[in-house]
């Protein structure tokens, strides 16, 4: 064997002394050595590529597989070491497996990517909440790029990367996580605290950029409601039926705050945008609402530049003002058209809705008289039926006991 052969010119080189029967008995000794050296593992300095891999073949030479996967973990030769331990069992395969996650460091994306396609929930999207794990937007993106088998896994672990980096402040960053988690947007809440939040399920969105713990009026802010705005306007260029049903009241209380300013002609848009989202389906919405809706936008109809223009054309009379009638010529925008027969339809359905409840009511209280006066002739059969089957005995008591009741 070579190896030996080279081992007993080594000893001979390095002794250069002793007798025949010394050097015999090292080179018998020579395959002992080299077997025994083959259980601890060591990484020799200097040693390259080639000479890594030569020893992960001598390992397999003499038929050490366990040696030759940790001399392959420990020296960097990852391919050989899957590859190797995927032919022999799972359970090799495992532990080479976690040895490579480990020999990254733990804020590293690709902990992320691998524990995500493990199945696991990533350490990461909880851990974030510390600052010092650092920035937090390459673990999203792992976790966005490369989607698992698994989207509700996929979608927890980004609501909870949210929820870690709300807890540690980053308010924008929460907000943007649970976007990209396609979570939907809710109703503010008076009582909502964080822990409700978890406990009952409620909504982590209301208006963007806007934490809805905090009081209604440090809540609803302009900015808040126009970032809000500006995502809403943004999904609609992807998708025109696009709408946030709970959006709509703020852009209503943004509408009311530009017409105390004076914006009369902005708040007129606002409230023809509104409109639209209410026509795309009105089931949505409440009456309350709607009526609000038209009322305001009946009221701002003139300043819309269409109209404003017809009556400019309009020969004006010698006082200056016109009648009644001639206002009622000029056509409206068709999308106030379409909001008044909503409106009307809503308050023809609510009403009919009130008589029809009031009348169940009053049938329901005619079955309760109804059942009252059955069971009361009951109670008078059963009492005659006991008179006719079972003799009675005169007893002035009992006499005078029913006289009373009746």
């Amino acid at each position: 064997d070579k190896q030996v052969i080279d081992a007993v010119a080594s000893e001979q080189d390095v002794s250069k002394h002793g007798t025949g029967n010394a050097v015999e008995e090292k080179a018998a000794s020579a395959p002992k050595q080299i077997l025994k050296t083959s259980s601890t593992i060591s990484n020799p300095p200097g040693l390259t590529d080639a000479e890594i891999t030569d020893k992960f073949r001598n390992y397999l030479l003499y038929g050490n597989v366990n040696e030759a996967l940790d001399w392959a973990t420990d020296n960097n030769l990852w391919g050989h070491a899957l590859f190797l331990a995927s032919k022999v069992d799972r359970r090799s395969h495992a532990n080479v497996m976690m040895k490579f996650a480990n020999k990254l460091s733990l804020n590293d994306p690709l902990q992320t990517l691998y524990q995500l396609m493990s199945g696991r929930q990533p350490s990461s999207v909880t851990s974030v909440q510390d600052e010092r794990w650092g920035d937090w937007r390459p673990h999203l993106s792992m976790v966005l790029s490369n989607t698992s088998q698994k989207p509700e896994l996929d979608r927890k672990s980004i609501t909870t990367l949210g929820d870690s980096l709300f807890n540690r402040g980053d308010l924008y960053a929460a907000h943007f996580c649970y976007l990209m988690a396609q979570l939907g947007f809710g109703r503010y809440q008076e009582s909502a605290t964080q822990e409700t939040t978890l406990q009952q399920h409620l909504p982590k969105l209301v208006l963007l950029g806007s934490s809805h713990y905090k009081s209604f009026n440090d809540f609803a802010t302009n900015e808040a409601i126009m970032m809000t705005e500006i995502y809403e306007y943004a999904c609609s260029l992807n998708d025109d039926k696009f709408s946030l049903v709970e959006f709509q009241p703020y852009k209503y209380m943004l509408a009311t705050r530009l017409l105390d300013y004076g914006y009369n002609l902005r708040s007129l848009m606002y409230f023809e945008q509104i409109a639209l989202h209410i026509q795309a389906d009105p089931s949505k919405y409440e009456s309350s609402f709607i009526n609000k809706i038209y009322e305001f936008a009946d009221r701002l109809k003139y300043y819309d530049p269409v109209l404003e223009r017809s009556m400019d054309d309009q020969q004006q009379p010698v006082d200056g003002n016109l009648n009644n009638s001639q206002l009622a010529n000029f056509e409206e925008q068709k999308w106030l058209q379409d909001l008044r027969s909503i409106a009307v339809q809503h308050k023809v359905e609510c009403s009919a809705g009130g008589q029809i409840a009031e009348t169940q009511s009053q049938i329901d209280q005619q079955f309760v008289e109804l059942n009252k006066q059955f069971n009361e002739l009951n109670m008078q059969y059963n009492s005659l039926g006991n008179v006719e089957q079972t003799p009675t005995f005169y007893n002035p008591e009992t006499l005078q006991q029913q006289q009373q009741q009746q």
